[in-house]
C-alpha cells in the first residue's frame, strides 16, 4: 500500500516536472518567436519566410506593402512579375539550390512603381534555407535599383573616357612595370607606324 502511494507519488512529481520543462520551453519559444517577428518588422527590405509547401509563415510589412494579392509567396509573385524564360529561369534556380539547401541570390528587373507608373526596378533576390530539418526558407528583396543606375553611368563614363582617348589629336599610351605597352591610342600607332 505504502508503494502504491509512493509510486504515485513519484507518478504525479514527474508530470508537475515534465509540465513545468515544458511550459518553459513554450515561453523560450515563443519569446524567440516574438523577438525573430520584431526583427522582421525593423527590416525595411521585403522578406518572407516560406515552408517549402509554399505555405507563407511569416511576412514583415515591407512585403506586405507590395502589391501582392493575399498571402502568396514572394517567389511565386516574382515569378508572375517576370516577362521572359530567362528571367524565369533565374528564379527557379534559387529553388533548386534552396531545395539542395545552399543559400542562392539573382539579381532581377521588376515593373514597379508608384501613383499607377511602373518604372524598371532592380532587386537582389536572395534566400536563405534555415538550418536542420527544417524545410523553410527565409526569401530578401532589396532595391538596388539606384545601385544598378550609378552603375551604368560609370560605365558610359568609362566608354566617353576611352572614345575621347582613342580620338585625341595627340598620342596616348599606357606601360606595365616592365616598360612593355599596355595601351597605345590610334594616333601614336600611326606614328609609330602601328596603325
Amino acid at each position: 500500500m505504502i508503494w502504491g502511494a509512493v509510486l504515485e507519488l513519484a507518478l504525479i512529481s514527474a508530470l508537475i516536472v515534465g509540465a513545468a520543462v515544458l511550459a518553459w520551453r513554450y515561453v523560450q519559444v515563443k519569446h524567440r518567436l516574438r523577438l525573430f517577428e520584431s526583427a522582421a518588422e525593423a527590416v525595411e527590405d521585403p522578406m518572407q519566410v516560406v515552408r517549402r509547401g509554399q505555405r507563407v509563415l511569416l511576412s514583415n510589412p515591407a512585403c506586405e506593402a507590395l502589391p501582392i494579392k493575399g498571402r502568396h509567396p514572394l517567389p511565386d509573385w516574382i515569378l508572375q512579375q517576370l516577362e521572359t524564360e530567362d528571367e524565369r529561369a533565374e528564379i527557379k534556380r534559387l529553388k533548386r539550390q534552396i531545395e539542395a539547401g545552399a543559400h542562392a541570390e539573382t539579381e532581377i528587373s521588376l515593373p514597379l512603381g508608384e501613383d499607377g507608373e511602373e518604372t524598371e526596378q532592380w532587386f537582389r533576390v536572395s534566400a536563405f534555407p534555415f538550418i536542420g530539418k527544417s524545410q523553410d526558407t527565409l526569401w530578401t528583396m532589396r532595391n538596388i535599383t539606384l545601385r544598378r543606375q550609378m552603375e551604368l553611368v560609370l560605365r558610359n563614363e568609362h566608354k566617353r573616357f576611352f572614345d575621347l582617348l582613342e580620338h585625341a589629336p595627340v598620342g596616348f599610351y599606357s606601360v606595365d612595370g616592365e616598360g612593355g605597352f599596355i595601351y597605345v591610342n590610334r594616333v601614336l600607332a600611326q606614328w609609330l607606324g602601328r596603325g
